[in-house]
């Protein structure tokens, strides 16, 4: 399973203005629940306006398309 996952995903490497952007995001937010990578993945998702996989909410609450998105959540 994990490897199918692994070989669907696009591996991003964050580079210093990312992080610093993240960072900014993260201080910006009074969402306690968002780390610095939840933000670092914000800041990339934008950029390539791409989808997130995720579960929570959070991703969709900054405005992204989720996979696998509501009808897959529960």
């Amino acid at each position: 399973m994990i490897e199918t996952v692994r070989s669907a995903a696009t591996i991003f490497w964050v580079e210093e203005g990312v992080h610093w952007e993240a960072w900014d995001l993260l201080v910006g937010r009074s969402r306690p629940k968002l780390s610095l990578a939840d933000c670092a993945t914000i800041v990339v998702a934008r950029r390539l306006d791409a989808p997130v996989f995720a579960f929570d909410e959070d991703f969709t609450l900054e405005g992204l398309k989720v996979i696998p998105g509501e009808e897959g959540a529960g």
